[in-house]
């Protein structure tokens, strides 16, 4: 699941309208709607996607209003109408204010080919998606909405991993292949192909190694989880984990595999990434249940799709959070979240009381920076800070409800961080503020 930073603001003649964090559903398995959730409430059906839609993405955040695409694989079983839906996310917030659907554009594809992932080169207007049903990755032009290219790799591609130039492709083989194409984006073709276990599904990145999830050859309870250098594509490590897990996230040191098909124990089962270590598998009861699809939902929570409830867990200690109820089953999930506009809705609720981040003095900043908060007494704050891809960089246990923070640019395990663009982010109940700074070494 991408990682996205973004401010979303919405103008119209009467209202300003704003979306600092939005998450975007596929739901249902026949004629599709695409829902979100704004600011904590819930919009359904903003977008129709059709037949078999099995992917939405939301371009990462180099652009003011990212792009939202749908992978839609066409009528089933033949293909006909396969295709990319693109729209943007203030058409999506604007739809779900004014009660209408939005109208996407499309990127075609050819029929048959079943397009399943689809992966975003950041900063380019390339992206790569793979097709299902004639063993194909294709080339395309974001922008001009076109096919530049297209390579074969092993049967049945699904999951991809976009990672330092190279493109990873997890041959399913609708369940007896065992094979990752990697691909050399710069000559777009097949480098290397490397052996794994049965049904590749999903990938996973994490300090420096890949996470390829295999469900295994289907009804044989034989999931796994292979791991390889992200470099040398040497296989390092293999945890068995059963049954049939399809999704994989890693959250810090936290890995997450998702399982929502097995009879028995189906959930989220869970292992050490920093040692490798299953700490839950299909031999005991998870914690978790659901498991269709995964994501670290703006850094903060592991939002867990259940049948058509999207649950999230707080991070890192996996307590649960909230909540939300679809009218159908989850295919999958994106999200996006940003910084909260000082524009401010006409006719709704004033700012609570009371709440003030300050913005970090000086900035940009080295070695440390000071940051002003406060929240209502009698509640409980939360302040994070995270990095440009919504990974957690730093936490601080807050016990005034008015101070100040010192960040001196050090992660949890004390090292000292790399220069960039971070997010700071005050939680207090059900109000939320975040705002970025820059770190310069």
């Amino acid at each position: 699941m991408k990682k996205v930073v973004v401010c979303l603001i919405l103008a119209s003649a009467t209202s300003f309208a704003k979306a600092s964090e939005m998450i975007v559903a596929i739901e249902g398995f026949s004629n599709q709607k695409l829902s979100i959730v704004m600011n904590g409430t819930f919009f359904p059906n903003v977008m129709n996607v059709g037949e078999v839609a099995n992917r939405v993405v939301i371009q990462n955040g180099w652009t003011v209003y990212p792009p939202v695409y749908v992978v839609n694989s066409g009528s089933f079983p033949s293909g006909v109408g396969a295709r990319i839906l693109v729209t943007n996310t203030p058409s999506l917030c604007q739809a779900a204010l004014n009660g209408t659907v939005a109208i996407p554009d499309t990127i075609d594809l050819p029929d048959g080919s079943n397009p399943y992932d689809l992966e975003l080169q950041d900063g380019t207007d390339f992206g790569y998606v793979s097709a299902l049903g004639n063993s194909k990755v294709y080339k395309l032009n974001l922008f001009n909405k076109t096919i530049l290219d297209s390579v074969s790799v092993g049967p049945n591609p699904e999951g991809l991993l976009l990672h330092n130039n190279q493109l990873f492709v997890a041959n399913s083989g609708f369940g007896s292949g065992n094979t990752v194409s990697v691909i050399n984006l710069s000559t777009f073709a097949v480098t290397d192909t490397i052996e794994v276990m049965d049904n590749p599904q999903d990938f996973a990145y994490y300090a420096g190694k890949i996470y390829t999830i295999c469900s295994g050859a289907f009804g044989s309870n034989s999931g796994t989880v292979v791991v390889f250098d992200a470099l040398t594509h040497t296989i390092t490590d293999t945890m068995f984990f059963g049954n049939s897990p399809g999704n994989i996230e890693i959250i810090n040191d936290l890995g997450f595999c998702g399982d929502a098909f097995a009879s028995t124990n189906a959930g989220v089962y869970t292992f050490d990434a920093s040692t490798n270590t299953v700490l839950q598998n299909s031999q005991t009861q998870p914690a978790i249940q659901g498991g269709y699809a995964l994501g670290g939902v703006f850094g903060f929570y592991l939002g867990v799709a259940n049948s058509n409830i999207l649950n999230l867990y707080n991070l890192p200690n996996l307590s649960f959070a909230m909540s939300y109820t679809f009218a159908n089953s989850i295919q999958h999930f994106d999200y996006a979240f940003g910084i909260i506009d000082e524009a401010k809705e006409v006719g709704k609720t004033e700012l609570v009381k009371n709440f003030l981040l300050a913005q970090n003095y000086p900035n940009p900043f080295n070695p440390s920076t000071t940051i002003s908060y406060e929240f209502p007494l009698n509640s409980q704050g939360k302040f994070v800070i995270f990095n440009v891809l919504g990974e957690v960089v730093q936490e601080f246990e807050l016990e005034n409800s008015k101070g100040k923070i010192v960040w001196n640019g050090t992660d949890q395990k004390g090292k000292q961080v790399s220069s960039g663009i971070y997010f700071y982010r005050l939680q207090s109940g059900n109000f939320s503020e975040t705002k970025k700074m820059l770190l310069l070494r």
